[in-house]
């Protein structure tokens, strides 16, 4: 144990304390000290009194002291729950960001895809029209062909309709006719109508396969 005087009220006092708390119990007394001189002048006549007024005022701080610890102690907790619910909102806020940064990351991807969609469709779209207009230029050969066809055919039938009226002609005046123009009665040769027949059966084979062709250009 050690022993500490202490000054209080102009009146020496020692005190016994535990080792190592004599400055405590120092600054203690100076308290006490200084609550007994704030009385100045209005000091009650017994050193009891006093004592009992200053050891008052001191449990007046000491109460004001534990109602603003309290207050603090409040204002903290409060803290505490604003600080608790602004970490939840900020969690949820995050959670939010997360779904839409997901959601546009999405987005991107579909952006990308729709994208690539029309350039493919682009694409696509330049082929059909080249293969239209190739397939306009090749209509349009054979729309020349098929009117060469055409002209040819007239021609040959025109001709094998002239042959077949020569040999007509040839039958009916027993080969005198036009077709035989030039030549005597007994020099006709006797295997020219079946020749004229042949070649008028050529003719119209070679107009019905013209006709076909026409039809399946």
């Amino acid at each position: 144990m050690s022993e500490v005087r202490l000054s209080i009220g102009g009146k020496a006092y020692t005190i016994a304390c535990a080792d190592g708390q004599e400055d405590h119990v120092s600054r203690l007394g100076a308290l006490v000290d200084a609550k007994l001189a704030e009385f100045g002048p209005n000091r009650a006549p017994q050193e009891a009194q006093n004592m009992l007024f200053a050891a008052l005022l001191i449990a007046e701080d000491l109460h004001q002291a534990r109602n603003g610890a309290m207050a603090h102690e409040e204002t903290l907790d409060n803290l505490r729950l604003e600080l608790a619910t602004a970490q939840r909102e900020r969690n949820v806020a995050m959670g939010q960001h997360d779904q839409l940064h997901n959601r546009i990351s999405s987005l991107e991807t579909e952006l990308a895809n729709l994208q690539s969609a029309a350039q493919s469709a682009a694409r696509e779209s330049d082929d059909i029209k080249a293969e239209l207009a190739r397939t306009r230029s090749e209509l349009a050969d054979a729309e020349q062909v098929e009117a060469e066809l055409r002209a040819g055919l007239a021609g040959l039938a025109e001709e094998r309709d002239a042959l077949q009226l020569e040999l007509d002609d040839a039958r009916a005046t027993g080969g005198h006719g036009p077709a035989m123009a030039g030549a005597t009665s007994g020099s006709v040769d006797p295997g020219l109508a079946p020749a004229l027949e042949r070649f008028a059966e050529m003719l119209e084979s070679c107009a019905d396969k013209l006709e076909s062709k026409l039809a399946s250009a």
